[in-house]
Order: structure tokens, then sequence, then C-alpha cells
């Protein structure tokens, strides 16, 4: 996991323009968990509709994805 704090949200809501101080988190996880995870961070979350995004890893350094792997299992 990845936490990057300081991150600036600016969005509709409700039909009016809102501004929050976020901090963004990255989780690293294997496919088999993606339900269940998108499920207990949408319960957690304190917004109605929180951003959670799947982000497929489509390439990247072969040592850390191997790492990463193993790092899972």
């Amino acid at each position: 996991m990845t936490l990057i704090p300081g991150a600036t949200s600016l969005y509709c809501w409700e039909g009016k323009i809102e501004q929050e101080y976020e901090v963004q988190m990255i989780i690293k996880s294997e496919r088999r968990h993606q339900q269940a995870l998108l499920a207990y961070l949408k319960h957690q979350h304190p917004y109605q509709t929180p951003e959670l995004l799947v982000i497929p890893v489509q390439a990247g350094d072969q040592d850390y994805l191997s790492w990463l792997n193993a790092s899972l299992r």
C-alpha cells in the first residue's frame, strides 16, 4: 500500500463544486481479492461515492513485478 498525502480533489456533488483535501491510497492486490477489497473500502469510506478504481498493470520492471507477486502470496 502507498499513501500519497496532499491531494486536492475538486468535484461536483449535488449541484455544487466541492473541494476536499485527501490522501490518495494505492493498494496492490491480486485480482481474486478485487471485489472483496472494493466492497470493504466502499463500506469503510466516509464518502457516499468514493473514488475506487482498478488499474491493471500492463508492464513494469520485471524484478519489481516478481517481488510484488511473491509478496502477495
